[in-house]
């Protein structure tokens, strides 16, 4: 790819990236704050076990949707213009709108039977009480999903990125001026406003070009058929955070724990891959549907790169400062130090999970983009299977732990699958300079580590987020110093220097 259009997509990807660095920042600050308020006391593994099934359900209904619809969409634009693209929009949102309407008003009626027999927690009358607030986020969630999408098909990037903020802002909001008077109910009544606004941020291109009919065309079987293998994977291997939290809901505590480190370790995965996954993907899907091998291959390998250089040093970080990076979050107000120790703990067995779902959130899209959903549900689900065998065969004797292990176990698994065969259908091209950005990533990560680590050794408050702050300085000058692609693209983007059209990446 030339330099220019690198810069193209760097502002993209540095726009989302930016937004998802905010509600990364907002989402620490709203963990912070449950655990400042709750703690790992049984109101929020309540609250935790009532948020189980409807972000599965959301998942499975709409987490696969945005794999389908956009190379379709866009395929549907370029062959039979805009009014079919738009047709299919139409009849999806509907038809989504409709269906999640009516699973959350099922939800509401069987809430206490559903708490009941699925986790054993001593408070499932409060359980209940959550998840009819909860369930409603089934149909807010997976239409802030969808409408995501499609602003995602249409290069409309800034609704995208404001939404979640937005949504996170209004979260926090609302509990820190409810928690006194409604208790832990605020926190889902601040959950379900919060995709409200997110919801509402994204809608307006949609009401302005909706069509207010369904069609079942030849465009929407096609992505109902590309949608039926992700979906009845989705089914089985989307129930992992219920199987995590049935399992570590015998004990008080254990699954506020298990909860804090995996949504840690999603957040990071989330600002890791949000604005390259979300850039990436159409641009693969159009290089897909104009048949051009050789720009999808450096596509790949430069996603790739991309990513290594940004997972790498979140990484070392963890691997070195969880300790203290948890204890500057969470230990405050109801949030102990044996907490501490415990989500530390738990957040360094799920390394392989983030750099794993990093990666998988790539590899995935190369193989939507080829319009193949069938590969990668396959090895979701074998992946899931094994995983499932280790958590119920370790869990009763190791805990939570052999629960996060067995996470990260079976996503390296899964992306170890995927890279094997995209790199024996698209050749080892998909790889190109990778060898060399892990080396400098290293360089530069050793670097940082280093420089954070003289910073933590002083010990005083907050310390490991000024040393975040230096290690990350520090990272992206040796990065620029040893001349890696993306930190000199990202200087140039900084001062404001367009490069010449015909300056050819290196790295080809």
């Amino acid at each position: 790819m030339s330099t220019a259009r690198e810069q193209t997509s760097l502002r993209s990807i540095s726009l989302l990236s930016v937004c998802s660095l905010a509600q990364l920042i907002l989402q620490f600050a709203f963990q912070v704050l449950l655990a400042h308020l709750y703690g790992t006391q049984a109101d929020m593994d309540a609250y935790l076990a009532a948020l189980a099934i409807p972000t599965v359900v959301s998942t499975v209904l709409v987490g696969s949707l945005g794999f389908t619809f956009v190379p379709v969409f866009l395929e549907t634009r370029q062959q039979r213009g805009d009014d079919a693209a738009w047709n299919l929009a139409s009849t999806i949102g509907i038809m989504l709108f409709v269906s999640s309407l009516a699973i959350s008003a099922v939800c509401c009626v069987f809430a206490e039977s559903l708490m009941g027999s699925l986790f054993k927690d001593s408070n499932a009358e409060l359980s209940a009480e959550l998840f009819r607030v909860l369930a409603w986020t089934v149909l807010t969630s997976n239409m802030a999903t969808f409408l995501r999408a499609v602003c995602h098909c249409c290069q409309r990037f800034t609704p995208t990125g404001i939404a979640p903020v937005a949504g996170t802002v209004t979260t926090i909001g609302y509990v820190v001026a409810f928690h006194s008077a409604q208790g832990i109910l605020a926190v889902a009544y601040a959950f379900l406003a919060g995709t409200v606004v997110s919801t509402v941020v994204q809608l307006p291109l949609f009401l302005r070009n909706v069509r207010w009919a369904i069609r079942f065309d030849e465009d929407v079987q096609r992505c109902g058929k590309l949608l039926l293998p992700l979906i009845a994977g989705a089914v089985y291997y989307n129930l992992d955070p219920i199987i995590d939290r049935h399992l570590a809901s015998s004990v008080d505590g254990q699954v506020s724990r298990l909860g804090y480190a995996s949504r840690l370790a999603g957040a990071l995965v989330t600002v890791a891959t949000t604005g390259l996954a979300v850039v990436v993907f159409p641009k693969l899907s159009q290089l897909a549907s104009d048949d051009d091998p050789h720009r999808f291959r450096s596509e790949v390998a430069s996603a790739f790169r991309f990513l290594g250089f940004v997972i790498i040093p979140i990484l070392a970080g963890l691997a070195f400062f969880s300790q203290p990076v948890v204890h500057d979050l969470f230990e405050r107000g109801k949030f102990t130090p044996s907490d501490t120790a415990a989500v530390a703990g738990l957040i360094i067995l799920y390394l392989g999970m983030i750099l794993a779902a990093s990666l998988g959130e790539v590899a995935a899209r190369v193989f939507y983009a080829l319009q193949d959903t069938r590969t990668p549900v396959l090895i979701g689900m074998t992946g899931f299977t094994l995983g499932l065998v280790v958590k119920f065969w370790l869990a009763p004797t190791y805990g939570i732990s052999a629960i996060a292990a067995a996470t990260s176990g079976y996503f390296v698994f899964n992306i170890g699958c995927m890279l094997v065969i995209l790199r024996k259908r698209l050749t080892s091209a998909i790889f190109a300079g990778v060898g060399r950005m892990i080396g400098r990533s290293f360089a530069a990560s050793s670097a940082a580590v280093a420089a954070a680590w003289a910073i933590i050794g002083i010990s005083f408050a907050y310390s490991s987020f000024v040393a975040a702050v230096l290690g990350l300085t520090v990272y992206v000058a040796v990065s620029y110093a040893l001349g890696d692609e993306f930190a000199v693209a990202s200087m140039r983007y900084l001062l404001g220097k367009r490069p010449p059209t015909n300056e050819i990446d290196s790295q080809e």
